[in-house]
């Protein structure tokens, strides 16, 4: 799958939670598939690992106070959730919810629980999955700022700058004193040539 994750909490723990609704509602759809459709074992087992393979999901968080939401398109590969907390219970649930989508399933044939985020649905959400009632979403780990190096560390990076540049300059310098020496041998040998071309036309 592929993960947008522009909320406060962990990427990996979101795509953990992914991965157990998708398997879960895949084993509910084995055993019947309510959205009307004729969908063997087989083919629900494909429509899941297209979904854990494919599915474009973005994970956002709400800033101002709205509810958890989310949308899924019917049968598609792309799913959009909005968190509004870290609760756990209901971002299994809101995620349960639009899966159901990825699957097929239209509003009409969901079940209340699945339908509808309440008391009773989020209990069932804990039991199924086995969160505790207090259970929160962990939040991305922080990065430590990058530490300054040490003053030694410094100088030897400086030490290293120097030394390449002294490397590449003494090539350089190399380079200049064959072509001098080039040059200077053929300046000796045209003003001879051109000495004894003056002294034969002398005599």
């Amino acid at each position: 799958m592929k993960l947008r994750n522009t909320s406060d909490f962990d990427s990996d723990a979101l795509r953990s939670i992914i991965r157990s609704v998708v398997r879960e509602v895949s084993a509910t759809m084995q055993r019947e598939h309510p959205g009307g459709l004729v969908w063997d074992r087989q083919r629900v087992q494909l429509r899941a690992h297209r979904i854990l393979h494919t599915c474009d999901i973005w994970v956002r968080q709400s800033r101002v106070g709205r509810g958890t939401t989310g949308t899924a398109n019917l049968l598609g590969t792309t799913m959009r959730i909005t968190l509004s907390g870290p609760d756990m219970a209901h971002a299994f649930w809101i995620i349960r919810h639009e899966v159901w989508h990825l699957f097929g399933i239209q509003h009409a044939h969901f079940p209340d629980a699945v339908m509808h985020c309440t008391p009773g649905a989020l209990e069932a959400v804990r039991g199924i999955f086995g969160l505790r009632p207090d259970q929160q979403l962990p939040n991305k780990p922080k990065r430590d700022p990058k530490a300054k190096p040490s003053p030694d560390a410094l100088a030897a990076a400086k030490l290293a700058k120097i030394e390449a540049a002294e490397k590449r300059w003494t090539t350089r310098l190399r380079r200049a004193q064959t072509a001098l020496a080039k040059l200077k041998r053929q300046r000796t040998y045209y003003a001879r040539k051109l000495g004894a071309e003056t002294a034969t036309a002398l005599h």
